[in-house]
Protein backbone atom coordinates (compact mmCIF):
# COMPACT_ATOMS: atom_id res chain seq x y z
CA UNK A 1 0.00 0.00 0.00
CA UNK A 2 2.79 2.41 0.93
CA UNK A 3 4.50 1.80 -2.40
CA UNK A 4 1.28 2.57 -4.25
CA UNK A 5 0.82 5.83 -2.33
CA UNK A 6 4.34 6.89 -3.23
CA UNK A 7 3.73 6.12 -6.85
CA UNK A 8 0.46 8.11 -6.76
CA UNK A 9 2.22 11.07 -5.13
CA UNK A 10 4.87 10.91 -7.81
CA UNK A 11 2.26 10.98 -10.58
CA UNK A 12 0.50 13.94 -8.91
CA UNK A 13 3.82 15.76 -8.75
CA UNK A 14 4.35 15.18 -12.46
CA UNK A 15 0.84 16.44 -13.19
CA UNK A 16 1.45 19.59 -11.17
CA UNK A 17 4.70 20.16 -13.03
CA UNK A 18 3.11 20.22 -16.48
CA UNK A 19 1.40 23.64 -16.04
CA UNK A 20 4.75 25.08 -15.03
CA UNK A 21 6.20 23.72 -18.24
CA UNK A 22 3.60 25.63 -20.21
CA UNK A 23 4.91 28.90 -18.75
CA UNK A 24 8.07 28.68 -20.77
CA UNK A 25 10.47 31.47 -19.91
CA UNK A 26 12.78 30.91 -22.86
CA UNK A 27 14.09 34.36 -23.83
CA UNK A 28 13.09 36.01 -27.10
CA UNK A 29 16.68 37.23 -27.47
CA UNK A 30 19.43 34.64 -27.68
CA UNK A 31 20.92 34.12 -24.22
CA UNK A 32 24.61 34.78 -23.64
CA UNK A 33 25.07 31.35 -22.07
CA UNK A 34 22.87 28.46 -23.11
CA UNK A 35 22.64 24.80 -24.06
CA UNK A 36 22.05 22.51 -27.02
CA UNK A 37 18.34 22.21 -26.23
CA UNK A 38 15.25 24.27 -26.88
CA UNK A 39 11.90 24.03 -25.17
CA UNK A 40 9.75 21.35 -26.78
CA UNK A 41 12.65 19.17 -27.93
CA UNK A 42 11.94 15.42 -27.91
CA UNK A 43 14.92 13.16 -27.23
CA UNK A 44 14.64 9.43 -28.00
CA UNK A 45 17.67 7.57 -26.73
CA UNK A 46 18.96 4.69 -24.72
CA UNK A 47 21.77 3.40 -22.58
CA UNK A 48 23.61 0.14 -22.00
CA UNK A 49 25.09 -0.47 -18.56
CA UNK A 50 27.01 -2.98 -16.50
CA UNK A 51 25.34 -2.90 -13.07
CA UNK A 52 25.96 -4.76 -9.87
CA UNK A 53 24.58 -5.27 -6.39
CA UNK A 54 26.65 -7.20 -3.88
CA UNK A 55 28.03 -10.13 -5.87
CA UNK A 56 25.27 -9.98 -8.52
CA UNK A 57 26.01 -8.55 -11.95
CA UNK A 58 23.74 -7.75 -14.90
CA UNK A 59 23.92 -6.22 -18.36
CA UNK A 60 21.06 -3.74 -18.74
CA UNK A 61 19.55 -1.84 -21.64
CA UNK A 62 17.20 1.11 -21.10
CA UNK A 63 15.42 2.82 -24.02
CA UNK A 64 13.96 6.22 -23.13
CA UNK A 65 12.02 9.19 -24.42
CA UNK A 66 12.57 12.62 -22.93
CA UNK A 67 10.72 15.90 -23.50
CA UNK A 68 12.24 19.29 -22.65
CA UNK A 69 9.34 21.14 -21.05
CA UNK A 70 10.95 24.19 -19.46
CA UNK A 71 13.96 26.34 -20.26
CA UNK A 72 14.28 28.92 -17.47
CA UNK A 73 16.03 32.19 -18.23
CA UNK A 74 17.72 34.46 -15.74
CA UNK A 75 19.98 37.49 -16.16
CA UNK A 76 20.33 36.93 -19.88
CA UNK A 77 21.43 33.30 -19.55
CA UNK A 78 19.56 30.03 -20.09
CA UNK A 79 21.93 27.09 -19.54
CA UNK A 80 19.39 24.89 -17.74
CA UNK A 81 16.73 22.64 -19.25
CA UNK A 82 14.05 20.79 -17.33
CA UNK A 83 12.51 17.68 -18.83
CA UNK A 84 10.15 14.76 -18.30
CA UNK A 85 11.18 11.22 -19.15
CA UNK A 86 9.72 7.76 -19.58
CA UNK A 87 11.95 4.73 -19.84
CA UNK A 88 11.99 0.96 -19.97
CA UNK A 89 14.63 -1.41 -18.67
CA UNK A 90 15.62 -4.98 -19.39
CA UNK A 91 18.60 -6.68 -17.73
CA UNK A 92 20.29 -9.98 -18.54
CA UNK A 93 22.11 -11.87 -15.77
CA UNK A 94 25.89 -12.07 -15.88
CA UNK A 95 26.50 -13.44 -12.39
CA UNK A 96 24.31 -14.48 -9.45
CA UNK A 97 21.24 -12.63 -10.72
CA UNK A 98 18.06 -13.26 -12.64
CA UNK A 99 16.56 -11.48 -15.62
CA UNK A 100 14.98 -8.10 -14.87
CA UNK A 101 12.22 -6.13 -16.56
CA UNK A 102 10.75 -2.80 -15.58
CA UNK A 103 9.69 0.71 -16.59
CA UNK A 104 9.74 4.15 -15.01
CA UNK A 105 8.95 7.85 -15.31
CA UNK A 106 10.58 10.92 -13.85
CA UNK A 107 12.27 14.22 -14.45
CA UNK A 108 15.57 15.44 -15.82
CA UNK A 109 17.84 18.45 -15.52
CA UNK A 110 20.41 19.46 -18.13
CA UNK A 111 23.08 22.16 -18.03
CA UNK A 112 24.84 23.33 -21.16
CA UNK A 113 28.16 25.14 -21.57
CA UNK A 114 27.48 26.89 -24.88
CA UNK A 115 28.53 30.50 -25.29
CA UNK A 116 30.96 30.70 -22.37
CA UNK A 117 33.69 31.76 -24.82
CA UNK A 118 36.49 30.25 -22.79
CA UNK A 119 39.78 29.09 -24.37
CA UNK A 120 38.41 25.53 -24.80
CA UNK A 121 34.85 26.52 -25.72
CA UNK A 122 35.29 24.84 -29.09
CA UNK A 123 34.76 21.62 -27.14
CA UNK A 124 32.75 22.86 -24.17
CA UNK A 125 29.97 24.15 -26.42
CA UNK A 126 29.02 20.54 -27.23
CA UNK A 127 28.98 19.29 -23.62
CA UNK A 128 25.69 18.53 -21.86
CA UNK A 129 25.76 17.80 -18.12
CA UNK A 130 22.65 16.00 -16.94
CA UNK A 131 20.86 14.24 -14.12
CA UNK A 132 17.75 12.04 -14.44
CA UNK A 133 15.70 10.67 -11.57
CA UNK A 134 12.35 9.09 -10.95
CA UNK A 135 10.39 6.06 -9.83
CA UNK A 136 10.29 2.74 -11.64
CA UNK A 137 8.24 -0.39 -11.36
CA UNK A 138 10.04 -3.74 -11.39
CA UNK A 139 8.00 -6.51 -13.01
CA UNK A 140 10.34 -9.45 -12.37
CA UNK A 141 10.72 -11.31 -9.07
CA UNK A 142 14.52 -10.87 -8.90
CA UNK A 143 14.23 -7.17 -8.03
CA UNK A 144 10.62 -6.86 -6.99
CA UNK A 145 7.95 -6.72 -8.01
CA UNK A 146 7.28 -3.20 -6.75
CA UNK A 147 8.46 0.39 -6.82
CA UNK A 148 12.15 1.22 -7.12
CA UNK A 149 14.01 4.48 -7.39
CA UNK A 150 16.22 5.14 -10.37
CA UNK A 151 18.72 7.81 -11.31
CA UNK A 152 21.35 8.56 -13.89
CA UNK A 153 23.92 11.36 -14.03
CA UNK A 154 26.84 12.13 -16.30
CA UNK A 155 27.62 14.00 -19.49
CA UNK A 156 26.75 13.87 -23.16
CA UNK A 157 28.81 15.15 -26.05
CA UNK A 158 27.04 16.31 -29.20
CA UNK A 159 28.69 15.13 -32.40
CA UNK A 160 26.72 17.71 -34.30
CA UNK A 161 23.59 19.73 -33.71
CA UNK A 162 21.42 16.69 -32.88
CA UNK A 163 23.24 13.40 -32.28
CA UNK A 164 25.02 12.80 -28.97
CA UNK A 165 26.96 10.10 -27.12
CA UNK A 166 27.64 10.03 -23.41
CA UNK A 167 28.75 8.31 -20.22
CA UNK A 168 26.85 8.10 -16.94
CA UNK A 169 26.52 6.40 -13.61
CA UNK A 170 23.13 4.68 -13.31
CA UNK A 171 21.16 3.32 -10.40
CA UNK A 172 18.07 1.07 -10.55
CA UNK A 173 16.98 -0.02 -7.13
CA UNK A 174 19.97 -1.75 -5.53
CA UNK A 175 21.79 -2.17 -8.85
CA UNK A 176 24.25 0.51 -9.94
CA UNK A 177 26.97 0.83 -12.55
CA UNK A 178 28.46 2.67 -15.49
CA UNK A 179 26.60 3.15 -18.75
CA UNK A 180 27.25 4.27 -22.30
CA UNK A 181 24.40 6.08 -23.97
CA UNK A 182 23.30 7.91 -27.04
CA UNK A 183 20.34 9.76 -28.46
CA UNK A 184 19.07 12.28 -30.93
CA UNK A 185 17.52 15.67 -30.34
CA UNK A 186 14.35 16.36 -32.32
CA UNK A 187 12.78 19.77 -32.76
CA UNK A 188 13.93 23.35 -33.10
CA UNK A 189 17.51 24.36 -32.40
CA UNK A 190 18.67 26.87 -29.83
CA UNK A 191 21.15 29.71 -30.22
CA UNK A 192 23.42 31.74 -27.97
CA UNK A 193 24.90 35.21 -28.29
CA UNK A 194 28.03 34.43 -26.25
CA UNK A 195 29.53 35.71 -23.02
CA UNK A 196 32.09 37.95 -24.72
CA UNK A 197 30.39 41.18 -23.62
CA UNK A 198 30.02 39.84 -20.09
CA UNK A 199 33.69 38.89 -19.87
CA UNK A 200 34.67 42.27 -21.31
CA UNK A 201 32.55 44.09 -18.74
CA UNK A 202 33.97 41.89 -15.98
CA UNK A 203 37.50 42.55 -17.18
CA UNK A 204 36.83 46.30 -17.09
CA UNK A 205 35.44 46.00 -13.58
CA UNK A 206 38.50 44.00 -12.49
CA UNK A 207 40.79 46.55 -14.15
CA UNK A 208 38.96 49.38 -12.39
CA UNK A 209 39.30 47.60 -9.05
CA UNK A 210 42.98 46.88 -9.67
CA UNK A 211 43.52 50.52 -10.63
CA UNK A 212 41.74 51.70 -7.47
CA UNK A 213 43.99 49.47 -5.36
CA UNK A 214 47.06 50.67 -7.27
CA UNK A 215 46.07 54.32 -6.89
CA UNK A 216 45.36 54.01 -3.16
CA UNK A 217 48.76 52.36 -2.65
CA UNK A 218 50.50 55.01 -4.74
CA UNK A 219 48.90 57.82 -2.77
CA UNK A 220 49.78 56.23 0.56
CA UNK A 221 53.46 56.70 -0.35
CA UNK A 222 52.81 59.97 -2.16
CA UNK A 223 51.12 61.71 0.76
CA UNK A 224 53.76 60.49 3.20
CA UNK A 225 56.43 62.19 1.10
CA UNK A 226 54.59 65.19 -0.34
CA UNK A 227 52.10 65.89 2.48
CA UNK A 228 54.08 64.89 5.54
CA UNK A 229 51.84 65.30 8.56
CA UNK A 230 48.98 66.39 6.29
CA UNK A 231 50.63 69.55 4.93
CA UNK A 232 52.11 70.36 1.55
CA UNK A 233 55.76 71.33 1.14
CA UNK A 234 56.40 72.92 -2.29
CA UNK A 235 59.94 74.10 -1.44
CA UNK A 236 62.17 74.02 -4.52
CA UNK A 237 63.79 70.89 -5.89
CA UNK A 238 66.27 71.25 -8.71
CA UNK A 239 66.24 68.64 -11.45
CA UNK A 240 68.24 65.69 -10.16
CA UNK A 241 67.73 66.53 -6.47
CA UNK A 242 66.80 63.55 -4.30
CA UNK A 243 65.87 63.32 -0.62
CA UNK A 244 65.69 60.02 1.24
CA UNK A 245 63.74 59.81 4.50
CA UNK A 246 63.69 57.11 7.12
CA UNK A 247 60.30 56.57 8.74
CA UNK A 248 60.40 54.84 12.10
CA UNK A 249 57.67 53.61 14.40
CA UNK A 250 59.16 54.32 17.81
CA UNK A 251 56.90 51.85 19.59
CA UNK A 252 57.68 48.80 17.45
CA UNK A 253 61.11 49.91 16.27
CA UNK A 254 60.30 49.04 12.65
CA UNK A 255 61.36 51.42 9.89
CA UNK A 256 61.28 51.89 6.13
CA UNK A 257 62.60 54.40 3.61
CA UNK A 258 61.00 56.75 1.08
CA UNK A 259 62.86 58.64 -1.63
CA UNK A 260 61.54 61.70 -3.43
CA UNK A 261 63.40 63.15 -6.44
CA UNK A 262 62.72 65.62 -9.24
CA UNK A 263 63.65 63.95 -12.54
CA UNK A 264 62.58 66.49 -15.17
CA UNK A 265 60.78 69.81 -15.60
CA UNK A 266 58.78 70.24 -18.81
CA UNK A 267 58.28 73.50 -20.67
CA UNK A 268 54.52 73.41 -20.00
CA UNK A 269 55.03 73.36 -16.24
CA UNK A 270 54.73 69.62 -15.80
CA UNK A 271 57.23 67.75 -13.67
CA UNK A 272 58.44 64.17 -13.51
CA UNK A 273 58.99 62.86 -10.00
CA UNK A 274 60.58 59.74 -8.58
CA UNK A 275 59.03 58.12 -5.50
CA UNK A 276 60.56 54.98 -4.03
CA UNK A 277 59.61 52.92 -1.00
CA UNK A 278 61.72 50.11 0.39
CA UNK A 279 61.86 47.96 3.49
CA UNK A 280 64.20 45.00 3.65
CA UNK A 281 63.98 43.07 0.37
CA UNK A 282 60.72 44.70 -0.70
CA UNK A 283 60.64 47.83 -2.84
CA UNK A 284 58.28 49.81 -5.03
CA UNK A 285 59.52 52.46 -7.46
CA UNK A 286 57.30 55.06 -9.13
CA UNK A 287 58.12 57.64 -11.78
CA UNK A 288 55.15 59.89 -12.43
CA UNK A 289 54.29 63.09 -14.24
CA UNK A 290 52.51 65.85 -12.38
CA UNK A 291 50.94 68.48 -14.61
CA UNK A 292 51.20 72.21 -13.94
CA UNK A 293 47.77 72.02 -12.27
CA UNK A 294 49.22 69.27 -10.01
CA UNK A 295 47.20 66.42 -11.53
CA UNK A 296 48.96 63.09 -11.98
CA UNK A 297 48.70 62.14 -15.67
CA UNK A 298 51.12 59.23 -16.13
CA UNK A 299 52.80 56.70 -13.85
CA UNK A 300 55.52 54.09 -14.35
CA UNK A 301 56.12 51.63 -11.55
CA UNK A 302 58.19 48.58 -10.73
CA UNK A 303 58.01 46.19 -7.78
CA UNK A 304 61.10 44.54 -6.34
CA UNK A 305 63.20 45.46 -9.36
CA UNK A 306 60.80 43.85 -11.83
CA UNK A 307 59.83 45.15 -15.28
CA UNK A 308 58.36 48.64 -15.58
CA UNK A 309 54.59 48.97 -15.96
CA UNK A 310 52.96 52.10 -17.38
CA UNK A 311 49.64 53.29 -15.97
CA UNK A 312 47.58 56.18 -17.33
CA UNK A 313 45.03 57.10 -14.64
CA UNK A 314 41.50 56.90 -16.02
CA UNK A 315 40.09 59.56 -13.71
CA UNK A 316 40.88 63.14 -14.57
CA UNK A 317 40.75 64.21 -10.92
CA UNK A 318 43.83 62.28 -9.77
CA UNK A 319 45.21 65.49 -8.31
CA UNK A 320 48.51 65.69 -6.51
CA UNK A 321 47.59 68.81 -4.55
CA UNK A 322 44.36 69.62 -2.83
CA UNK A 323 43.05 73.16 -2.34
CA UNK A 324 43.42 74.69 1.09
CA UNK A 325 46.53 72.79 2.20
CA UNK A 326 48.86 74.78 4.42
CA UNK A 327 52.17 75.16 2.60
CA UNK A 328 55.73 75.75 3.68
CA UNK A 329 55.49 79.55 3.67
CA UNK A 330 52.66 79.37 6.23
CA UNK A 331 54.83 77.22 8.48
CA UNK A 332 57.75 79.62 8.30
CA UNK A 333 55.55 82.40 9.65
CA UNK A 334 54.53 80.12 12.52
CA UNK A 335 58.02 78.94 13.48
CA UNK A 336 58.35 78.99 17.25
CA UNK A 337 62.09 78.40 17.65
CA UNK A 338 65.37 77.56 15.99
CA UNK A 339 67.10 74.28 16.75
CA UNK A 340 70.16 72.34 15.68
CA UNK A 341 68.98 68.96 14.41
CA UNK A 342 71.13 65.90 13.81
CA UNK A 343 69.78 63.36 11.31
CA UNK A 344 71.26 60.70 9.05
CA UNK A 345 71.99 63.30 6.36
CA UNK A 346 73.98 65.51 8.77
CA UNK A 347 73.54 68.54 11.00
CA UNK A 348 71.07 71.32 10.18
CA UNK A 349 69.96 74.62 11.68
CA UNK A 350 66.18 74.29 11.45
CA UNK A 351 63.01 76.17 12.32
CA UNK A 352 60.69 74.21 14.58
CA UNK A 353 56.92 74.35 14.07
CA UNK A 354 54.61 72.47 16.45
CA UNK A 355 50.87 71.96 16.45
CA UNK A 356 48.60 70.06 18.82
CA UNK A 357 45.28 68.58 17.70
CA UNK A 358 42.45 66.73 19.42
CA UNK A 359 40.32 64.36 17.34
CA UNK A 360 36.58 63.93 17.68
CA UNK A 361 37.15 60.80 19.76
CA UNK A 362 39.20 62.78 22.26
CA UNK A 363 42.63 61.41 21.30
CA UNK A 364 45.35 64.07 21.32
CA UNK A 365 48.45 64.33 19.14
CA UNK A 366 51.31 66.77 18.78
CA UNK A 367 52.90 67.31 15.36
CA UNK A 368 56.38 68.83 14.99
CA UNK A 369 58.24 69.83 11.82
CA UNK A 370 61.88 70.89 11.54
CA UNK A 371 62.39 73.01 8.40
CA UNK A 372 65.54 74.24 6.64
CA UNK A 373 65.97 76.16 3.37
CA UNK A 374 69.16 74.26 2.55
CA UNK A 375 67.27 71.00 2.07
CA UNK A 376 65.36 70.25 -1.18
CA UNK A 377 61.71 70.32 -0.16
CA UNK A 378 62.60 72.09 3.09
CA UNK A 379 61.83 69.22 5.50
CA UNK A 380 64.57 67.91 7.80
CA UNK A 381 62.52 66.03 10.34
CA UNK A 382 58.92 65.35 11.35
CA UNK A 383 57.53 63.69 14.48
CA UNK A 384 54.07 62.92 15.80
CA UNK A 385 53.43 61.95 19.41
CA UNK A 386 50.12 61.18 21.01
CA UNK A 387 47.64 58.74 22.45
CA UNK A 388 47.63 56.58 19.33
CA UNK A 389 50.77 57.63 17.43
CA UNK A 390 54.52 57.68 17.98
CA UNK A 391 56.22 58.04 14.61
CA UNK A 392 59.27 59.89 13.33
CA UNK A 393 60.47 60.81 9.84
CA UNK A 394 64.04 62.02 9.41
CA UNK A 395 66.24 63.02 6.48
CA UNK A 396 68.64 60.17 5.72
CA UNK A 397 70.48 61.54 2.68
CA UNK A 398 70.47 64.25 0.00
CA UNK A 399 71.64 63.30 -3.47
CA UNK A 400 72.27 65.02 -6.79
CA UNK A 401 72.13 63.81 -10.37
CA UNK A 402 69.20 61.40 -10.00
CA UNK A 403 67.94 60.21 -13.40
CA UNK A 404 65.06 58.23 -14.86
CA UNK A 405 65.24 54.52 -14.22
CA UNK A 406 61.88 53.29 -15.58
CA UNK A 407 60.66 55.77 -18.18
CA UNK A 408 63.94 56.68 -19.78
CA UNK A 409 64.97 60.16 -20.74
Amino acid sequence: MLKNRRFTAFLIGIACFVPLAAEDSEPTRAPAWGSMYASGNAIPGGQIAIEGSGGALVLSAAPSLELIVWKPSMLGTAPLDIGLQVMGRVALPLRDAGAQLGFGAGGSVHMGLRGLELPISEYLDNVDLFARFGLGYALTPSDGPGLVGYSSSGFNYFLGDRLYLGLAYTQWGYFGGVSAQGGIRLGKSSSVSGMGDVWEASAKAIDATAEAIFVSRFYAYYFTSFYTGGYYFPAPYKVGDSTVYRIRDRESGSSYFIERALLAADADGGRWWRLKFWQGDESVLYEFRMQADTRVSEIYYSENGGPAVRVVPSKADMAGYYDGAIVLEDFEREAVSKETVRVGAGRYEASLVSRSVVDDDGSARKHSWWLADSVPGGLVKYAVRGDDADMELSLESVRKGTEFQLRGK
